[in-house]
């Protein structure tokens, strides 16, 4: 499930974004009117998407997408009118944020915010395999730590260290990792 959030004082357009966004499957969006809620907003909830229609009521200087960028690694997209689009687009492209012109037309906005979501399932994808990746190097460390405290105590090659692990953890139907964790505590190692 992607997490949205959007920020706009405008009733239309949030209702037009709202139906777009849920035109995707597994969409849960949060709207705020303002840029103060919007940031609260952002403190309690890791969203993966954030969309700011501008002008909002209680923020000039278009500090809110820049905010939200420092603290969170959601794909940010702003809208602006284009009296303000040269003067601000440089500044938050290099923040890593993209700036839309308004008005959008429909197709365009379908678009870019289909672009948007398939790009974050992406990143979300790759962020469950960076983790898992993780996790198996972080199990790899701590059966290579075993096996290295075989091979001291225990006076076994590489070889026979591996097999004992393999060996024990089919007899005692545990992982091996859990029979490595054993060793550690057993040689009293972190």
């Amino acid at each position: 499930m992607l997490h949205v959030l959007l920020v706009s004082t405008s009733e239309k357009t949030t209702g037009i974004l709202k139906e777009y966004l849920n035109m995707e499957d597994c969409m849960n969006i949060t709207a705020c009117k303002t840029a103060s809620r919007a940031r609260r907003t952002a403190l309690e909830t890791a969203f993966d998407m954030i969309i700011i229609n501008y002008p909002l009521a209680d923020e000039r200087e278009y500090e809110l997408p820049q905010d939200l960028a420092e603290k969170s690694d959601a794909s940010i997209m702003l809208m602006v009118p284009a009296e303000v689009y040269d003067i601000i687009a440089d500044r938050m492209e290099k923040a890593g944020i993209y700036v839309l012109l308004k008005p959008v037309n429909k197709t365009v906005l379908l678009c870019v915010l289909r672009f948007a979501i398939v790009t974050q399932k992406r990143i979300r994808a790759m962020r469950m395999r960076n983790r898992s990746l993780k996790d198996r190097l972080s199990e790899i460390k701590v059966i290579n730590q075993a096996k290295c405290l075989l091979m001291e105590h225990e006076q076994l090659s590489e070889a026979q260290a591996h097999r004992y692990l393999e060996k024990r953890a089919m007899d005692s139907q545990m992982s091996r990792l859990q029979v490595a964790e054993q060793l550690l505590k057993k040689y009293q190692l972190p």
